[in-house]
């Protein structure tokens, strides 16, 4: 596509910087791109590298993103967010943009979902057994993940997370709870940095951004505790994201089970997601062997159960992968 060379320019800084607007400007209103760009789904890394070149927010001198109004955006001066209802210029290509993500999550996590790596800044590599992962995150209420250490189940669950933030109808309330609330900060800091790395005019702006918790300008939040029976008092969460279940004082879970989970029966929309490396016959073993019973008496298809079970004791990670790709 032509009109791509434009982005390919941007990105090797082939373009005066003063021209930028008057360009990008003209090719928002361009029919032909419009009409390309909105029934193409499927780019190359490239391409979509280009388009979104094409779509990035005009900054000011200082590398400050510009609002409509022409002043500088940030949120308590990071200039990767914006602050809660900011007016950022959206053309018809950038909505079209949003309204895919919205309606696909895939093409939010392929195109628009970066996380950190120790060799820097890439997209998530997608194996068979976390396209299962992320197919069941989208159509369960209870999914059980029962993997081995470095398999990929935290950050693709933040990946999912951070999808619902920016793009779920409703405002929800969503919790993050772990064996310790460090480790449940951890989850919450991979979230932040993937909604960090997503354009500028497809965040949400932010009311409320810390170590435990974040906050949209809609009123989703994602919160994180650990495990008991005060856990996010005040609050009914629509999804909890339990990590590391298996490392849970058995106290503690009861506790959790009891008090928190009841809370949500009456919502139309929920989910318990509960991820762990196996430790023992413990409540997680239980938890994965009740979850598998009730697939295998069909309870599955009226209560949305899914495990998906890729621990070291039953099948590698490497295996799966394997056997899935021959």
């Amino acid at each position: 596509m032509k009109y791509l060379q434009i982005g390919r320019k941007i990105i090797d800084k082939k373009l005066p910087y003063t021209q930028l607007e008057e360009i990008k400007n003209s090719l928002y209103t361009t029919e032909d791109f419009i009409d390309f760009c909105s029934d193409y789904k499927n780019w190359t890394y490239n391409e979509h590298d280009e388009l979104k070149a094409i779509l990035d927010t005009p900054k000011n001198q200082n590398g400050y993103y510009k609002d409509l109004y022409g002043q500088r955006v940030s949120y308590n001066g990071n200039r990767t967010l914006k602050k809660s209802h900011t007016e950022i210029y959206l053309s018809i290509i950038h909505k079209n943009e949003i309204q895919k993500c919205k309606e696909d999550f895939k093409y939010f996590r392929k195109y628009y979902c970066l996380i950190k790596t120790k060799d820097g800044l890439s997209r998530p590599e997608v194996r068979k057994y976390q396209e299962d992962l992320e197919d069941a995150l989208l159509s369960k209420e209870d999914i059980s993940v029962s993997w081995s250490r470095q398999a990929g189940k935290t950050i693709f669950v933040g990946v999912y997370l951070s999808w619902l933030f920016l793009f779920h109808p409703e405002s929800l309330n969503m919790g993050i709870v772990a064996n310790r609330p460090k480790t449940a900060w951890e989850v919450l800091d991979k979230i932040k940095k993937i909604l960090a790395e997503v354009p500028i005019w497809m965040q949400r702006g932010v009311e409320i951004w810390n170590r435990g918790e974040i906050e949209s300008d809609k009123g989703t939040r994602i919160m994180t505790d650990s495990a008991g029976e005060s856990s996010f008092r005040g609050f009914t969460c629509a999804v909890i994201f339990v990590d590391e279940v298996a490392y849970i004082p058995v106290n503690d879970w009861q506790d959790f089970q009891d008090s928190v989970i009841p809370t949500m029966s009456s919502l139309k929309f929920k989910q318990l997601i509960y991820t762990s490396t196996a430790y023992g016959m413990n409540h997680w073993a239980e938890i994965v062997d009740n979850s598998k019973i009730k697939i295998q008496e069909n309870i599955a298809k009226v209560k949305g159960t899914e495990v998906i079970e890729i621990d070291g004791n039953i099948i590698t990670v490497e295996d799966y992968y394997d056997k899935n790709n021959k």
